[in-house]
């Protein structure tokens, strides 16, 4: 039985484009938009740190008016869920809260109803949710570049 000889595959003249990756140690995936150094999941965590960061400059221990004990290390919540991307780093949507006080909130949603109306006043908390609900219907869109841009996460 002989081999039979093939002809070496000739290399490619010119390189093969490497696309663009996040900037992250370890993340493969491409960039949110071109030009920008992160992947949209590190974008965000970004942003979110920046957030936070802002909401414990402003509140330097828990904000919580009840008479209570502070329990546990202190943590940043959100007065409308953070899943409404409008109004998720928007500093009046922000609060520094004990563990304790944030559990005890998270199980009690009328309790945490009467916090955010107290904290921010009707008025205020009317147009927080509106602008929440108006991004989530799809009726305006939520920027994420702009959004780091505006919090100084990229130039």
């Amino acid at each position: 039985m002989t081999l039979q000889k093939r002809p070496l595959r000739k290399r490619r003249s010119t390189r093969r484009r490497q696309a663009a990756r996040c900037t992250v140690r370890g993340c493969t995936r491409r960039p949110y938009r071109a030009g920008l150094p992160f992947c949209g999941t590190h974008l965000m965590a970004r942003i979110d740190a920046e957030a936070r960061r802002r909401v414990f400059d402003r509140d330097e221990r828990c904000q919580d008016d009840r008479v209570h004990v502070c329990a546990g290390p202190l943590q940043w919540a959100h007065l409308i869920s953070r899943g409404y991307r409008g109004v998720r780093h928007m500093l009046d949507n922000g609060v520094v809260l004990c563990a304790g006080a944030h559990t005890y909130y998270t199980t009690r949603p009328l309790q945490w109803q009467e916090f955010c109306l107290r904290r921010l006043g009707s008025e205020r908390w009317a147009e927080l949710e509106a602008l929440a609900l108006e991004v989530a219907s799809g009726r305006a869109k939520f920027d994420m570049v702009q959004t780091a841009k505006n919090m100084g996460v990229i130039e």
